[in-house]
Order: C-alpha cells, then sequence, then structure tokens
C-alpha cells in the first residue's frame, strides 16, 4: 500500500536513485549522478520539510521536491521537480501528494507554489490544472553552437569577482525563473562563471555560465548599450575559454529581444515549458 511523508529523513543519494528512475522514459534525456543532485537543491533552495514523497513498501517512488524562499514577505514554494516511476504510474499519485503536502503549506503559511511543466506533457499539466495551478507564462530552451564574432577594439571581457548585484539586475527586461534567479546563482556562485564586458571602463553586459553543464544562466546587456555587440562579445568570450556547445533554459518568451539574438545565433529552440502558480 502507498504512503505518504515529507522527505526530511530521505538521504539525497535515493531522492537521485528516484529521480533517475522516474524520468528514465521522459522526452528530454534527464539523469543526474548525486554530485549533480546536490548542486540542484543547493542552487534552488531545497526544502525537504516542505517536500513530500510516495512509499511502497518502504521504497521511494514518487516525490515532489520542494524549495523554499521568502522574498518582500512573500513565501513561496517552488517545485523543483515532480516524478513517480514506470511501474507506480496510473495510481493519481501526484495527485496524491499534492493532497497531503498542500494542508502542510497552507499551515505553514506558505502563499505561493510554483511550478514549471513540458508544454508537450498534457496529462501533467491537466493534473496540476486539478490541484488548482494556473498557467502564467511561456519559457523557452535553446541549443547550440557559438559562432566565432568579431569584437571592436573598445570593449574588453574581463571576469567579474566582486559583483555588484543591483547594478546587474538593473539591465533586466524580465525576471528570470526560479532556477536562473539571482539567489540561486550566489547559492553555487563557487561553481559557475561571470564576465562582464567593459567599455570606457563602465560594465555595459554580463553573462553567468556554467561550464560544466555548458549552460548560460544569466545574459544582460544594459539598455542604452544594446544592438552594439556585447551580447556577442560575450559568447565570443565563452567559446574562446570554454566551449562552443550552449544551452539556455527557461527564458520568458516576452524577452523578445534575448529571444531574437539567440534565433540570430541560429540556436534551436528544442523545448517549451509552461509556468504554473498556485496561490494559497
Amino acid at each position: 500500500m502507498l504512503h505518504f511523508s515529507t522527505l526530511e529523513n530521505i538521504d539525497i543519494s535515493e531522492i537521485t536513485d528516484t529521480f533517475n528512475e522516474a524520468f528514465s522514459d521522459y522526452s528530454i534525456p534527464l539523469q543526474l549522478n548525486y554530485e549533480q543532485m546536490q548542486t540542484k537543491l543547493r542552487a534552488e533552495d531545497y526544502a525537504p520539510e516542505y517536500s513530500v514523497g510516495s512509499f511502497y513498501q518502504n521504497k521511494l517512488v514518487g516525490f515532489i521536491l520542494h524549495c523554499y524562499r521568502e522574498e518582500k514577505g512573500i513565501k513561496r514554494v517552488y517545485n523543483g521537480g515532480t516524478g513517480v516511476i514506470p511501474s507506480q504510474r496510473g495510481q493519481h499519485i501526484t495527485l496524491g501528494m499534492y493532497d497531503y503536502i498542500l494542508p502542510q503549506l497552507k499551515e505553514a503559511s506558505i502563499n505561493q507554489v510554483i511550478l514549471e511543466v513540458l508544454e508537450n506533457n498534457v496529462p501533467a499539466k491537466k493534473s496540476y490544472e486539478k490541484v488548482g495551478f494556473k498557467t502564467t507564462r511561456r519559457l523557452r530552451s535553446y541549443f547550440g553552437q557559438i559562432q566565432e564574432h568579431s569584437t571592436t577594439n573598445d570593449i574588453q571581457v574581463e571576469s567579474l569577482n566582486n559583483i555588484d548585484w543591483d547594478l546587474l539586475e538593473s539591465f533586466w527586461s524580465i525576471q528570470p525563473n526560479w532556477q536562473n534567479a539571482s539567489q540561486s546563482i550566489r547559492n553555487i556562485l563557487d561553481k559557475l562563471l561571470v564576465y562582464a564586458v567593459y567599455r570606457k571602463k563602465e560594465l555595459v553586459g554580463y553573462t553567468i555560465y556554467n561550464s560544466a553543464s555548458k549552460r548560460i544562466h544569466q545574459i544582460a546587456v544594459s539598455t542604452k548599450s544594446r544592438h552594439q555587440g556585447i551580447a556577442k562579445a560575450l559568447i565570443n568570450h565563452i567559446r574562446q575559454h570554454n566551449n562552443h556547445d550552449v544551452n539556455i533554459i527557461n527564458v520568458d518568451e516576452q524577452d523578445t529581444s534575448t529571444l531574437n539574438f539567440f534565433e540570430q545565433q541560429g540556436w534551436e529552440n528544442k523545448i517549451n515549458l509552461l509556468e504554473m502558480k498556485l496561490d494559497l
């Protein structure tokens, strides 16, 4: 018989094993080793006390990995991953896990729950809608290779060590999703590379890059410096010092200038997700 519990006493190695089994037949390849799972959970502020597992004969067979942050007095929980192993599907386990954990989140005065679901995963989307989630925005992901670009002599690209987050965030047009938010970046900054572009000693653009996953977490240019080769200089620097292959995930489709830049590079929009929210 299935039973539900929070994940406070469940080791990350067991979570990793169940995660990989649950995503073994996923439409997008997604397998994490122990270290990668640790990094993911650290970045996203994993909260086992707000997470839930489904157990069959004392084995973890399903999970919702919730992460927690309080910002400006709003308490939010983010679903960093939901999965059920193939042999246990068809029993409405995801709905059962939400039935178990939502009263506890309400009791803890959580204001909002956020998740992302593949746009083409209609059954999962319907399950979340039954719980009460509503779609708030569409997120795009791109994959490709960085082509070499020529850069002008009046700009310099350098590593950025002393980060003024307020300055960098002033370059944004759209708020990033939870995985790419500045708090997630700060949590694993030791594993990331931060590059900045300077023109006449003024910082006019930056990018934050993970060389292990070949992922750009953030890239932005000040409003007055856009369409002047700043973003090209940043990705060119990544190409020269790290990898030609690159990916960037979960970019708000309303950020048209950024998406247009990716498409001009010939990068392919392979995956789209829907961000959904539930107000408690």
